[in-house]
């Protein structure tokens, strides 16, 4: 035994005990890492001069595109519900709610081909490949 009471044995113990719960904590705190799935909320130091928010000046307007003129529509369809969808009662028509949907039509590739034929070496000077026009 030693001065603290405590044989030179259960010091080693104690010392080994207080190791373990320092890596058992370190791999502990390695585990949550792993399991993160996003970004930490916020850093630990702000940035010294931060942007603000918002849109940059001289980036545009925004605004929703403009409905194309009425003699560009190829058809209108005029849809009228005969009864409320949920509880079946009648309805009162109080207004006409518009959507313009624009459909593009399927793109048909150009394909080409193109011949390559060589050079007479004898006219140019050497081998020279035809450049397609």
């Amino acid at each position: 035994m030693n001065s603290n009471g405590e044989c030179p044995n259960c010091q080693r113990l104690q010392a080994e005990v207080e190791s373990l719960k320092a890596k058992i904590a370190s791999l502990e705190a390695q585990l949550r890492w792993g399991h993160r799935q996003a970004v930490p909320f916020s850093r630990d130091e702000a940035k010294p001069e931060p942007k603000a928010p918002g849109r940059r000046p001289g980036q545009g307007q925004f605004r929703y595109r403009q409905k194309p003129p009425e003699e560009s529509f190829h058809e209108r369809v005029e849809v009228h519900l005969s009864a409320c969808p949920e509880c079946g009662g009648p309805l009162e028509e109080k207004a006409t709610h518009e959507r313009v949907q624009i459909d593009l039509p399927e793109v048909e590739p150009i394909i080409c081909s193109t011949g390559q034929h060589p050079g007479d070496p004898e006219a140019a000077g050497s081998g020279s490949i035809g450049v397609p026009h």
